[in-house]
């Protein structure tokens, strides 16, 4: 099964969000590996120094070319594609070899009506995450209201602000809380069994 994490922004998680959720994936559910699609091969940095520290993660972090994205296979269970911002053709390219498309993003109405843009110019199953948001915030509740009344299908699993999330940037992520990227994983699986 292939996921790729896209969204034409920058700075909206995804490379965080594809490493926690490998590592979700790996612990629960069986082998995951990430492709580093993004030039500027943050996830990739982020593994080779995790294994520098003495503490690499338990999973494959491969960098990929867009001639690689076309054509390369995975041994893997779950291969989750980090995506680099405002290319779009490597965005089409990731998207094509995908089984799911999850678009991190948060509740402003600007970031929503973006991804929601991006949704509804794929043809692959996908999924709006709402990453980094506080829950109990009016915003929220009106991101979410939004996007059912748009007919935008998103995640019940949410992925909350936490500070804590910057502080595993190139760690082996051998933390036992995943800041809420166990129950995506969960929600991921029995979704995918539908597809």
């Amino acid at each position: 099964m292939i996921l790729a994490i896209l969204n034409s922004k920058g700075g909206v998680g995804k490379t965080t969000f594809s490493l926690l959720l490998a590592e979700a994936l790996r612990r629960g559910h069986g082998t995951a590996e990430v492709w580093d699609a993004d030039p500027q091969g943050s996830a990739g940095d982020w593994a080779e120094n995790a294994v520098e520290d003495g503490d690499p993660l338990g999973f494959a972090v491969t960098a990929v070319n867009k001639a690689q994205l076309r054509r390369r296979d995975s041994d893997a269970d779950y291969t989750i594609i980090d995506t680099p911002p405002g290319d779009p053709e490597a965005i089409d390219l990731a998207a094509r070899r995908s089984d799911f498309l999850i678009i991190p993003t948060d509740s402003s109405p600007m970031d929503m009506k973006r991804s929601a843009a991006t949704i509804q110019a794929l043809s692959v199953p996908s999924a709006l995450l709402f990453y980094k948001v506080n829950p109990r915030t009016q915003l929220y509740a009106t991101a979410q209201q939004w996007a059912r009344d748009e007919d935008i299908s998103f995640l019940d699993a949410i992925v909350p602000v936490r500070e804590d999330v910057k502080k595993i940037v190139d760690t082996g992520i051998g933390y036992s809380d995943l800041f809420g990227v166990e129950a995506v994983a969960t929600e991921l699986i029995a979704a995918l069994k539908g597809i």
